[in-house]
């Protein structure tokens, strides 16, 4: 099995962007559906952070999402440091999410 924890390059990337239309009528605009618990007692987006635990350390958890959600991100996931919760100012979907994520990563990497 990998042991991702030498592997210093291995970062995950939650995308979780969206403005709450696509599971109407749970989600609106001020709680998308990353924010909701839909099964069990957290969100979504706490509930994928959980999974990437066992085989990441918070550190190279980099998560990606829009400006208007940046409060209630901090607070259900402040065990990622802030420096890895990126806002986006508008949403350009995915593409954009992820260059602009392998960039930061990037740029944290250290060059061997």
């Amino acid at each position: 099995m990998l042991n991702v924890q030498q592997e210093p390059a291995l970062y995950a990337v939650i995308m979780a962007g969206g403005q709450g239309t696509r599971f109407w009528p749970r989600s609106r605009r001020s709680r998308p559906k990353q924010l909701l618990n839909i099964v069990g007692d957290t969100t979504m987006v706490e509930q994928t952070v959980a999974r990437l635990r066992p085989l990441l350390p918070p550190e190279r958890i980099v998560v990606v999402a829009g400006e208007a959600y940046r409060d209630a991100l901090c607070q259900c996931l402040s065990q990622i440091p802030r420096e890895n919760l990126l806002f986006e100012p508008l949403g350009r979907n995915t593409a954009a999410c992820v260059g602009w994520a392998a960039l930061w990563v990037q740029q944290r990497v250290p060059k061997p």
